[in-house]
């Protein structure tokens, strides 16, 4: 331990040489440290006086958090399950760098016992939704915020278990989670310029082309239902021809490339940061 310590410091050292080879050597190996390293440079950053070497803290640790996020990515794909859970728990990571995963779990946890608590194998899709509902927005009084890119953390699954708010995407990812967890049929839906989820029949899981397994389709934002006929009148007064039929479930690999596209929209244009995510997320389909 003692010997990584030392390790480190003289590292430190090495990221005020002017030297961009032996910079870019010292950022490589921060970043096969990995997370562990990250506290150590964020302290360092906040108290550095100088601009040049807090510009470069700040890259070594965008590169270990753009790594870790792309490795994350890579392995969750590789599963072939393909767990929204596990996934949102990556971006919450990303956007909350000290997220207690452990106390996240816990909360959803005390979610899923509560609406379980209120199911029965007699109540309609329809009923259904109700209960999540009622657990979601009266019982554990979570509430929506509208899409901000000036603020990072409504994107994140742990900030609105912890702060009770946050947007669209962390509230989609949160229905249908406790779905996956109850065995129950709700999935992201592919619908155009909208965050919608779809009430499927099981059938329907198997394939996620065509809508005829579809019941109706939820704003996770609300909890409102809609029909089929409501996304027509919507797609009618967008101007978009696609036919309704064509609706599909989408992928959980969709919903988090749609999740993490849009939270780069929180970061400077045309920043480093910004391109490299946008690039992980685009590689997931």
């Amino acid at each position: 331990m003692g010997e990584l310590s030392r390790e480190i410091n003289a590292l430190l050292k090495l990221i005020d040489d002017p030297d961009e080879i032996i910079f870019q050597t010292v950022s490589e190996k921060f970043i096969e440290y990995g997370e562990p390293v990250v506290p150590i440079l964020v302290d360092q950053h906040d108290y550095a006086d100088d601009p040049f070497r807090k510009n470069r803290l700040g890259y070594i640790i965008d590169s270990i958090e753009i790594h870790t996020l792309s490795t994350s990515l890579d392995q969750w794909k590789e599963r072939n399950d393909e767990d929204l859970l596990d996934a949102a728990v990556i971006i919450t990571t990303l956007i909350q760098r000290d997220a207690n995963r452990d106390q996240l779990f816990r909360e959803l946890e005390k979610i899923r016992k509560s609406i379980w608590l209120e199911l029965n194998e007699f109540l309609t899709p329809l009923e259904v939704i109700n209960v999540f509902n009622r657990i979601i927005f009266d019982h554990f009084k979570l509430s929506v915020t509208e899409l901000n890119y000036l603020k990072q953390d409504p994107f994140s699954l742990g900030s609105l278990l912890e702060f009770k708010t946050g947007n669209s995407f962390p509230f989609g990812a949160l229905y249908v989670i406790m779905s996956d967890m109850l065995g129950l049929g709700l999935r992201p839906a592919d619908i155009h310029k909208q965050n919608l989820l779809c009430y499927a029949e099981d059938e329907s899981l198997l394939s996620l082309h065509g809508s005829n397994q579809i019941l109706f389709f939820l704003d996770p934002s609300s909890g409102q239902v809609y029909t089929f006929r409501d996304i027509e009148n919507y797609y009618k007064k967008i101007g978009h021809h696609a036919p309704v039929e064509n609706i599909g479930i989408s992928t959980h690999s969709h919903y988090i490339k749609k999740w993490l596209l849009d939270f780069t929209k929180t970061l400077p244009i045309g920043s480093w940061k910004q391109e490299q995510i946008r690039k992980i997320a685009n590689n997931l389909l």
